[in-house]
């Protein structure tokens, strides 16, 4: 997905910045809330449905961060995926 509104806003909310849905902001700003991002991320898919084990979670967060695509620099893709795949090891 590209840079839209919408991806911002779920960002915005995951991060909990509303600073983030300015698009001129958002690549620093994806720095300074990287950690409550992962959380945020790894929350969403604890409490969702789909999700049963470590697979299935990784298959979520995968395709949440698919859906940012647009708005995370490859740097901030791979990190993000490495802190995602530490954070449910143990599922």
């Amino acid at each position: 997905m590209a840079d839209t509104p919408e991806a911002r806003t779920q960002l915005a909310r995951l991060a909990r910045d509303e600073r983030l849905r300015d698009a001129a902001a958002v690549s620093s700003l994806i720095e300074q809330g990287f950690g409550t991002i992962v959380d945020g991320l790894a929350a969403e898919a604890a409490a969702s449905d789909d999700v049963s084990n470590n697979e299935t979670a990784l298959q979520y967060l995968e395709g949440r961060l698919a859906f940012f695509d647009g708005l995370l620099s490859p740097d901030q893709q791979a990190r993000l995926t490495e802190a995602l795949r530490e954070k449910i090891a143990s599922w």
